[in-house]
């Protein structure tokens, strides 16, 4: 089998574990050690949106190093945290970065635009920024 390079494994992973759930191919993917870590991260997000859906905007690489820009788009179906559902559907922008060892990640961080997120819920104004700029 073809030795599949960093990249194409992340994008591979978004498609198959992040959008089609497939969670047992998950070992595929994350390290075995990293895995159960992986899985809490995204538990809430995933319950509380059930049909979650992630689209890679751009990826680079370096070595090791993955970084994606991406958005997920999902409806609010279930509570999340402490925030009950509301019905909303949901478009956030966010940038991940993926540390891989041997073909699978070993770690990572997601940054979503929280900003977004809340505001998107109804729990800050659309406006705040600019009210706060423009007195």
């Amino acid at each position: 089998m073809k030795q599949l390079q960093n990249k194409e494994i992340i994008k591979e992973m978004y498609d198959v574990i992040l959008n089609r759930k497939e969670k047992g191919k998950a070992n595929k993917y994350i390290d075995n050690e990293y895995l159960s870590k992986f899985n809490d991260a995204n538990k809430t997000l995933f319950e509380s949106f059930p049909d979650i859906l992630f689209e890679i905007e751009n990826i680079y690489g370096d070595n090791d190093n993955i970084v994606t820009f991406y958005n997920w788009t999902g409806t609010h179906k279930r509570g999340y945290k402490n925030i009950a559902s509301t019905g909303n559907n949901i478009k956030v922008k966010g940038v991940s970065v993926y540390l891989l060892k041997n073909g699978k990640v070993i770690n990572s961080i997601a940054m979503p635009d929280k900003l977004m997120f809340f505001q998107q819920l109804g729990l800050i104004p659309k406006d705040l920024l600019e009210k706060s700029f423009n007195g």
